[in-house]
């Protein structure tokens, strides 16, 4: 009986190893941004920018593969919260980045202070001195990175004004920089968000809504225990990734479930085997002060204001959303919870120069699937992309 139990016992573990080293269903999973560049044929350049306040941020250029040099329109890409440049390229053919660079476009990645390749700083270590080195909410990224990145794009390509697409927090710190550094909308020729977030009046997350009603205790906490930086990138996820996510996983359910319960539920435009292509890159590290910073317009009037930092009974200083005078380009849908289309439609009316509101035609359309939707291309790309080419 005892030798029966161990028999079993062992086919158990040889079962189980068999089925945890089982190549990942997508041939891109454990590859980072640079790999996925040079799988798909281009190649790319890495430029330091130094903001005016010493953080020193990764700008990665992609570049069709064999040629040496480029006269080509410029166009910044920019991240959301929790994420890398990883996101702008982690579907392949299907990527935004690269159908741009084949049109012709001159392609750069920004990566925002504090994710995985902007951890750098002119005096500060993001470890020793994590006090003052992840003491940034979002604010910041728009008003000194964003700059940062633009500056040194038209520098080094001689072109006056630059094309810009936003994701999620991508297009928030766009917001936040053309209101409060007005002056660098001339700066841009187009600006377009996919999923935008701004103003929150119509915030549906109902699990995060109710976490914004205690951001001041969370905020609190986490400093007491010293966590000023959350989810960093760490080889773990992509091995939760690999190990719960893919096809062929008991668990791949659960991933997508809390997937939908951050983003809104879309179960046709998920494909399972692709979470983990995303852990391999992501999550890319976050400050508690961004975190907060959402949390507390939340848990506000919603009105998209400075962060408060406790040291006035006032409410902060509202963004003036008006003062955005560059061309934009608004993508957004129906169940998005992150990004409500009311709210999305009435930033339209505030701006000055809104060119193009797309509320996408799938009302399942959630707040992920303007990036990584199975069919994101006829969904999003395609429309943004023609649009893109008319201001190239």
């Amino acid at each position: 009986m005892a030798s029966t139990t161990r028999t079993i016992l062992f086919v158990k573990i040889i079962a189980f190893c068999v089925w945890s080293t089982l190549a990942a269903t997508n041939e891109d999973v454990g590859l980072n941004v640079y790999e996925i560049i040079n799988k798909y044929g281009y190649d790319y350049e890495l430029h330091p920018v130094t903001t005016d306040d010493g953080y020193i941020l990764e700008l990665q250029r992609i570049i069709p593969r064999g040629e040496t040099g480029t006269n080509r329109p410029p166009v910044l890409l920019m991240h959301g919260l929790l994420s890398s440049s990883a996101d702008w390229v982690n579907t392949g053919t299907h990527s935004l980045a690269f159908k741009l660079v084949d049109l012709g476009f001159d392609v750069f990645l920004g990566n925002a202070r504090g994710t995985t390749s902007s951890r750098k700083h002119v005096t500060l270590d993001p470890d020793q001195d994590a006090v003052e080195f992840f003491n940034f909410t979002w604010h910041e990224i728009g008003y000194y990175d964003l700059p940062a990145m633009i500056d040194y794009i038209l520098e080094i390509t001689g072109a006056e004004q630059t094309q810009y697409v936003g994701f999620s927090q991508g297009t928030t710190v766009f917001f936040a920089m053309a209101s409060s550094r007005p002056e660098y909308n001339a700066k841009i020729k187009l600006m377009t968000a996919l999923a935008p977030v701004a103003e929150m009046h119509n915030f549906k997350n109902p699990i995060i809504k109710l976490a914004a009603k205690f951001e001041g205790v969370i905020e609190f906490a986490l400093k007491a225990w010293k966590m000023h930086e959350l989810l960093r990138y760490g080889k773990i996820f992509e091995v939760l990734g690999e190990e719960l996510c893919d096809d062929g996983k008991p668990t791949q359910e659960l991933c997508k479930i809390l997937l939908f319960a951050i983003a809104g539920y879309d179960r046709e435009q998920l494909d399972g085997a692709f979470i983990p292509v995303i852990t391999s890159n992501a999550p890319g590290g976050v400050s508690v002060g961004q975190l907060t910073h959402y949390l507390q317009i939340i848990n506000g009037d919603g009105v998209m204001r400075r962060y408060n930092d406790g040291k006035s009974a006032d409410l902060p200083e509202a963004y003036d959303l008006s003062l955005i005078s560059a061309p934009v380009a608004l993508y957004y849908g129906e169940n998005d919870w992150l990004s409500s289309e009311k709210d999305v439609e009435h930033l339209a009316d505030t701006m000055q120069n809104c060119v193009r509101r797309r509320l996408n035609s799938l009302k399942a359309m959630n707040h992920i699937d303007f990036q990584w939707a199975i069919d994101v291309v006829e969904l999003v790309f395609n429309d943004a992309i023609e649009l893109i080419v008319e201001y190239k």
